[in-house]
């Protein structure tokens, strides 16, 4: 059971710039549409992600690069990372990890922390730029102390495997735990594996399965963890009494009770 995770390497890139300067204006599309014409940056990228979601207008990725373009090159940062997420892609722009690095990059060091992690990522694989744990690790951890929950269960990654700093399973669990407070389902499977195998933390069966069943609940089935996740809960279970099962269930209640918040991880 303890070489049943972790498979996965990173997890994939951010989509496009959730959550950051994203709303859509009440005015509307056509509003968004006379600011986006007279220059307006965020409107620009509103415009953009109105024809990347088909809000309001047929889907179209080519107009959202237009519009995701025009909004970077005056240097609006979530327009810069999602024009950077558009080229990993190939999405309205042809496929080019140099030019989404170029873009992402851009925004990276204006300090946006989406696009940090995204650059994390790229360096992690060596997409559009020279593979390094080390700059991996850099971007990782300056977007996770930004309390990016995705970024935070990289560098908890990064810490556990030892890639880019020392092997620290202390850190690892630090920050593995700061995401999955946030509702951040691969962390809070992680934090299983911690407490199961008694890295970083005490052996602890009842917190293990506390956190996986937490980690399962706010997966999708689709989701490229939920089938391993739920095979180590069955196996688990195997190892606890019932007493012990009933009791991390109430723990994985609490928790969910407190965190009203913590949403899904698809």
């Amino acid at each position: 059971m303890k070489q049943a995770l972790w498979f996965l390497v990173l997890v994939s890139l951010s989509p496009l710039a959730v959550g950051y300067a994203a709303s859509i204006p009440e005015t509307g599309l056509d509003h968004t549409r006379l600011l986006a014409h007279q220059g307006r940056a965020r409107a620009q990228f509103s415009l953009g992600r109105m024809y990347y979601l088909g809000m309001g207008v047929p889907q179209n990725y080519v107009k959202t690069a237009k519009w995701i373009r025009l909004a970077a090159e005056q240097r609006y940062a979530p327009a810069q990372a999602s024009l950077g997420v558009m080229y990993y892609h190939g999405q309205g722009v042809p496929k080019s990890y140099v030019k989404a690095y170029k873009w992402t990059r851009l925004a990276a060091e204006q300090g946006f922390a989406p696009a940090q992690h995204n650059l994390g990522v790229m360096y992690y694989h060596g997409q559009g730029v020279p593979q390094s744990y080390v700059k991996a690790y850099k971007w990782a951890r300056l977007a996770a102390e930004q309390r990016d929950a995705t970024a935070q269960y990289n560098l908890g990654f990064l810490y556990y495997h030892g890639q880019g700093a020392p092997q620290n399973y202390v850190k690892a669990y630090k920050w593995y735990r700061r995401a999955a407070e946030q509702g951040y389902a691969p962390a809070q499977a992680a934090l299983g594996v911690l407490y199961y195998n008694g890295q970083g933390v005490p052996q602890n069966y009842i917190k293990a399965y506390k956190w996986f069943i937490l980690g399962k609940a706010s997966l999708s089935p689709t989701n490229l963890f939920f089938g391993p996740v739920s095979g180590i809960i069955r196996s688990l279970r195997a190892h606890m009494t019932p007493a012990e099962i009933a009791r991390a269930q109430q723990e994985a209640a609490s928790w969910v009770a407190t965190h009203p918040h913590a949403g899904p991880s698809h």
